[in-house]
């Protein structure tokens, strides 16, 4: 599995260390930088711990029990694997 930016501790700390404080930190990462090629997130939030964890349980769940080598994108689309 494969998540994304999710509110935690530390994703907070990181933002509180970037230029204009926690909020413009948060903005960034939810907006990308095109000139980095950085999508941001298409969804327009941050996943909260409950998101990635609703994903993880679903994978360990009989639902999932014909799954194998996949890869679940838990990040808002920003990886775009268009």
């Amino acid at each position: 599995m494969s998540p994304g930016s999710t509110l935690t501790d530390t994703q907070r700390a990181l933002w509180e260390r970037s230029p204009g404080g926690a909020e413009t930190g948060r903005r960034a990462v939810i907006d990308g930088a095109p000139a980095a090629y950085r999508t941001g997130i298409p969804l327009g939030r941050i996943a909260e711990p409950a998101d990635i964890a609703h994903a993880v349980a679903f994978l360990v769940s009989d639902r999932a029990r014909h799954i194998t080598l996949h890869d679940l994108y838990v990040d808002g689309g920003a990886t775009l694997r268009a």
